[in-house]
């Protein structure tokens, strides 16, 4: 989370949630910031997966039929580009 770019939005959010964070001591930006990190992290998983679901389908059959030793000694996981996280 980057200080230097943050920029100031509006948002409507339900009065009790916000009176209750706000005595609770929950900084509410730092909180959004936390939730879309993680609502991001996630898309890009899903939009990862969707683009290499073939491939993924193609390693998970090598490995149920046991061909999985040979990537091991070669070092490899098939999953370049993977999201991280």
């Amino acid at each position: 989370m980057s200080v230097l770019s943050r920029r100031k939005v509006t948002l409507s959010v339900e009065g009790s949630l916000v009176e209750e964070a706000k005595a609770g001591g929950i900084n509410l930006s730092r909180t959004l910031e936390k939730a879309l990190h993680g609502a991001l992290r996630d898309l890009r998983r899903e939009r990862w997966e969707a683009a290499n679901a073939e491939a993924l389908a193609c390693r998970r059959a090598e490995i149920a039929r046991g061909d999985w030793d040979d990537w091991l000694a070669l070092g490899e996981t098939g999953l370049e580009g993977a999201p991280e996280g």
